[in-house]
């Protein structure tokens, strides 16, 4: 990546979109100093140091955050009215995406707060949800929690397919998995964005 940004530092673009996370934002920002930089991320951008403040992002770097482990406390709040008497939830991460990292430790803590119990069960792949909704029907499970991220989005059919199949209410990070099929959601508009 660091090839391609030198690239399109030493062609002069007048910007430079960073759409594929923080890794690729701060390749542009270890670039450039000059060429504006629009980034796109799930992180809070003030915590992971791309920018200095929200409302003045300071230097030649600014974009879009999803703040997708900020927002997860009120989506397991909505799941909780919408499902009462959860005991048992599982919480599904896609363990590739660093500026994902986060979600587990800000769901133990809001679980712990609820009283639930709140394993974390790591999607990579499209086996990877099969296998999890099948272990969380297995538990007893009273509900799912599916991580932000593009991994999801990708694989939203598959994820409302599995939910209704096992019979596990599910909350989703993004409107289109509800458009779909799904049951709720709670997250930023990924259009808008």
């Amino acid at each position: 990546m660091p090839e391609l940004v030198a690239e399109l530092v030493r062609l002069q673009v007048a910007v430079i979109a960073a759409a594929g996370g923080n890794n690729s934002a701060f390749a542009a920002k270890a670039a450039t100093a000059d060429i504006p930089i629009v980034f796109t991320s799930g992180a809070d951008p003030i915590k992971v140091g791309l920018v200095t403040s929200l409302n003045r992002p300071g230097s030649n770097v600014t974009g879009v955050s999803w703040f997708n482990s900020e927002s997860l406390p009120k989506r397991m709040a909505i799941l909780g009215e919408l499902v009462p008497n959860i005991k048992l939830a599982v919480l599904l991460v896609n363990p590739n995406m660093p500026e994902l990292a986060g979600q587990p430790e800000v769901a133990q803590q809001t679980a712990h707060a609820l009283g639930w119990q709140l394993p974390a069960v790591e999607a990579r792949s499209a086996s990877d949800i099969d296998a999890a909704f099948a272990d969380a029907k297995r538990q007893r499970a009273d509900a799912i929690i599916v991580g932000a991220g593009p991994f999801f989005r990708i694989h939203r059919t598959q994820l409302v397919v599995q939910a209704a199949r096992h019979g596990i209410p599910a909350i989703y990070g993004n409107r289109e998995t509800v458009t779909g099929g799904g049951l709720i959601s709670y997250g930023n508009s990924l259009p808008d964005s």
